[in-house]
């Protein structure tokens, strides 16, 4: 979850108040026009029709193969965008990769948006992103200005997460249901991630990194919406 730290660089906790905190209004910043990104390229998708492709992919008779393909290759991906954002890349490619990584989430949820739209629980989306938004709000204040050190976190953290991938794997592959308490255990456990991130963005990354924080913290946080949107439709 974290980047390797060059040496040269000065961790934005060392650079004093002001420094520290335009560093993250930026990083928040950057996170909401990632957002922005996604939503646009969303429409697009679904103006030309392109969700329904997707869906029908990953609903077919294989879909199940699709859909871990696409989760793969959008792991894969999201990991070398999120490299790219790193200030040592040209700043046209720390945006181009940040809003690629916009274009892969949005791949990500047009089957579930799909889904949502269809039968009529769009608001739910909305509703969705209200709470998400206010959790991140939340988590990232507290990752922000607690004084205790999270860095105990990280192997627990990368444990739960490679737990997660295998259960959604053999899910797919095996074809039974994961359900309402793996989508809560996966929005508590996106919580503790995005936690963990924001104090090791303060702690660890410069004050010009903040396309690369708010790379790692987009990639978080949509995939805390994801489960919040698929809880809310489970009770639809």
């Amino acid at each position: 979850m974290a980047y390797p730290q060059p040496t040269q660089y000065i961790p934005a906790i060392n650079s004093d108040v002001e420094q520290r905190s335009a560093f993250m209004v930026r990083v928040y910043q950057h996170v909401g026009l990632a957002f922005v990104a996604f939503v646009a390229i969303e429409m697009v998708l679904f103006a030309l029709g392109i969700n329904e492709r997707i869906y029908n992919l990953v609903a077919g008779e294989r879909g199940g193969l699709v859909w871990l393909g696409l989760i793969l290759g959008a792991s894969f991906l999201g990991n070398f965008l999120n490299r790219l954002t790193w200030p040592g890349s040209p700043v046209n490619t720390q945006y181009l990769a940040l809003f690629g990584f916009a274009g892969v989430e949005a791949v990500l949820f047009a089957p579930i948006l799909t889904i949502a739209y269809g039968i009529g629980a769009g608001s739910v989306v909305w509703q969705a992103a209200i709470v998400t938004a206010l959790g991140f709000a939340a988590l990232t204040t507290i990752g922000i200005t607690t004084s205790r050190d999270l860095s105990f976190m990280r192997p627990a953290l990368m444990f739960t997460g490679v737990m997660a991938f295998v259960a959604i794997g053999a899910a797919i592959l095996f074809g039974f249901q994961l359900g309402t308490w793996f989508s809560l255990a996966m929005i508590l456990f996106m919580g503790l991630v995005i936690l963990y991130q924001s104090q090791n963005i303060v702690r660890n990354y410069p004050v010009t990194a903040h396309v690369a924080g708010a790379a790692a913290l987009f990639g978080s946080v949509m995939t805390m919406f994801f489960y919040v949107v698929r809880l809310f439709l489970s009770r639809d």
